[in-house]
């Protein structure tokens, strides 16, 4: 927990993560407790961020903001390709907040305008991550699960660029772009120059870490689901 004037909120992500994961374990064994969960937080999310978009009309581009209504419509919607692939991008993104939160919870905040959209945004992708392990819990996984997650990500990021260079949309998160024409770095890194050996690299890194992301959620659902290996795929999970 590298913070120096935050560092309780890094104590209460990990011990609110762990019960998560706990959670998780154990509603397999329940599996209407768990369904009933979450269509809790599937509602939840709709109406709120549904609410919020239509009060302010502004929708924003970027990979949580996404998920949220991913993981919204995939809990009701009894479509295997729709279920597995919010379970994967949430997975992605709740993880990698909580992560940040979890060791860099000063610089969180520091990125955010006041303490109650700090909360807020830590609540919504706590919901996300523990929704994903509750869905690998409900619906497992499966080789061709790769397939849509593939396309959704890749949906992404063209409607990403599509935003940023054809509409000029000022609601775009800046990350965003960043990830899909490699240039992420240069925050880090200022001085570094963009060639094309460099996208290159950065594509191939990638996919590794999709390929790594997705062998780690089927070793969790193995976790999760010990009586099964690999989920039998059909089009519809309800």
């Amino acid at each position: 927990m590298f913070s120096k004037e935050n560092w309780y909120l890094a104590l209460i992500t990990m011990m609110v993560v762990a019960l998560a994961v706990l959670a998780a374990m154990e509603s397999v064994k329940h599996k209407i407790t768990s369904r009933i969960m979450l269509y809790l937080m599937g509602a939840f999310v709709l109406i709120y961020q549904g609410y919020q978009c239509a009060t302010t009309g502004v929708f924003y581009i970027a990979f949580s903001y996404f998920c949220y209504f991913l993981f919204g419509v995939a809990v009701f919607v009894p479509l295997r390709p729709v279920k597995s692939t919010a379970a994967f991008c949430c997975f992605l993104s709740g993880g990698i907040y909580l992560g940040t939160f979890l060791f860099y919870p000063d610089t969180v905040v520091g990125t955010m305008v006041s303490g109650n959209w700090v909360w807020l945004s830590w609540f919504m992708h706590l919901i996300m991550f523990s929704g994903s392990l509750l869905m690998y819990g409900q619906y497992g996984t499966s080789k061709w699960d790769l397939i849509p997650i593939c396309a959704f990500l890749v949906f992404f990021a063209v409607y990403t660029e599509v935003a940023v260079h054809v509409f000029h949309d000022a609601n775009v998160n800046p990350v965003s772009p960043g990830m899909v024409e490699a240039t992420l770095i240069c925050t880090i890194w200022p001085s570094f120059t963009v060639r094309w050996w460099w996208v290159i690299i950065w594509y191939i890194l990638v996919a590794a870490a999709v390929w790594g992301l997705w062998e780690l959620t089927c070793f969790i659902n193995r976790r999760l689901r010990k009586d099964l290996t690999e989920e039998k795929f059909s089009w519809f999970a309800w």
